[in-house]
């Protein structure tokens, strides 16, 4: 009767133990969207891009690895800078998303170039996305659709 009073501490001690490890291996990216649009499209194109506030409130990071919309053939993150006087464009292949912070999707930087757009699609109010993560998360996006007020895409 003793001994098993005295492996009951020990028991409680490894069982604690197993669950801080256990608890420190499920650490998951917390992530959400906010503050998103995508531009309405120009007559007789099929190009749009949208805008929209990312945010990992986990404590791992996390990355953007593929986009998709029935919307359109294509979504994909696309970066716009100033290099010699020019404006360029690069496609980003997957996007970190820092533990903690937060990325914005913004004109002249960071944004979804969204292409092969179905216009019939475009005639709504809004174009659902889904953001996959490498975590294995997805995010399910509905941005509503605005009319373009700059140049910038």
């Amino acid at each position: 009767m003793q001994l098993s009073l005295l492996l009951s501490p020990l028991k409680l001690l490894v069982l604690l133990g197993l669950s801080s490890i256990c608890t420190g291996l499920s650490a998951q990216p917390e992530l959400s969207w906010s503050a998103g649009h995508a531009n309405a499209l120009i007559p007789g194109q099929s190009v749009s891009a949208g805008y929209l506030s990312i945010t990992n409130a986990g404590d791992e990071d996390d990355r953007l690895i593929s986009l998709s919309t029935e919307a359109a053939a294509m979504v994909q993150v696309h970066e716009s800078a100033m290099s010699d006087g020019m404006m360029t464009m690069r496609h980003i292949e997957s996007l970190l998303i820092p533990a903690g912070e937060t990325i914005e999707f913004q004109p002249g930087g960071l944004h979804l170039m969204i292409m092969g757009v179905d216009q019939e699609a475009f005639s709504s109010d809004s174009i659902d996305l889904q953001l996959s993560f490498e975590s294995g998360a997805v995010l399910s996006v509905s941005l509503p659709i605005k009319s373009m007020l700059s140049g910038h895409h």
